[in-house]
């Protein structure tokens, strides 16, 4: 027994293979934040002033954690820096997955400048860090808050190619004329983030104890949609099965 499509039902069946598809999207959750599971960069312009980069077993939010710690041994500090991390083993290429609308980022932070912290009014930013042929690119969140010795969630839902500027690791100098390329012509991306702590006690002798900690590092890739394999052929095909069945129609009337 054989089975006949009307008109718009023909039609209906192979424009519904023809339609484009919506690239599914690609989360990443990183709820260690161990350093050995990152490519590290690190730039600390005052040399009396020691960097420890900590995993934690427990105290994160919750569970393990990582944690950078600041200390000197109470000689004034003049103290700019800044810490990336960029994530081992999740990538995304642009040109072979994919063309990004945008990239969501999250993380977990805690902040704790010891007792005497000098300006506990500092404004804070959490910071996405990504590479791309060797040249790094970043985007500053702004903090909820001015939470200290507590963890906080900041976030952003979609940042797009030109929320991200240029950033050189060997000077901590930004340009805000340089983005990621996230079309389809792009190159591989990596994935991070960025401590950026400074701190200036003039001629004042300062003993610096500071923690900076971070849990739960998330990303999610929304991809841009993107036509089906065939589509043009898709298309003409189901346009002419339109046409051929009303001809034949007109014909049998």
């Amino acid at each position: 027994m054989s089975h006949t499509l009307s008109m718009p039902a023909l039609g209906a069946a192979l424009l519904s293979l023809a339609l484009p598809a919506q690239a599914a999207l690609t989360s990443f959750l990183d709820t260690t934040v161990d350093p050995a599971g990152y490519a590290v960069f690190s730039l600390v312009t005052d040399p009396s002033v020691d960097l420890a980069l900590t995993p934690l077993a427990s105290g994160g939010n919750p569970g393990a954690a990582m944690a950078l710690d600041f200390t000197n041994g109470g000689a004034p500090v003049n103290l700019s820096s800044w810490v990336g991390f960029i994530r081992s083993g999740f990538s995304w290429n642009p040109g072979a997955d994919g063309a990004l609308a945008s990239v969501a980022f999250s993380n977990d932070r805690y902040i704790d400048g010891g007792d005497d912290f000098i300006n506990l009014n500092l404004v804070a930013f959490s910071r996405a860090l990504l590479v791309q042929d060797g040249q790094y690119y970043l985007a500053a969140l702004l903090d909820p808050g001015q939470l200290r010795k507590a963890w906080y969630t900041s976030s952003a839902a979609a940042l797009a190619a030109t929320d991200f500027i240029g950033f050189d690791p060997l000077t901590g100098l930004t340009d805000g004329s340089r983005h990621p390329d996230f079309s389809s012509t792009g190159t591989a991306i990596g994935f991070g983030f960025l401590n950026r702590f400074q701190i200036d006690t003039g001629v004042n002798a300062y003993s610096l104890n500071a923690r900076f900690a971070y849990d739960n590092i998330g990303f999610t890739l929304n991809p841009l949609a993107v036509p089906a394999p065939g589509v043009p052929a898709l298309l003409a095909a189901a346009f002419g099965a339109l046409a051929w069945t009303r001809r034949r129609g007109t014909r049998s009337a």
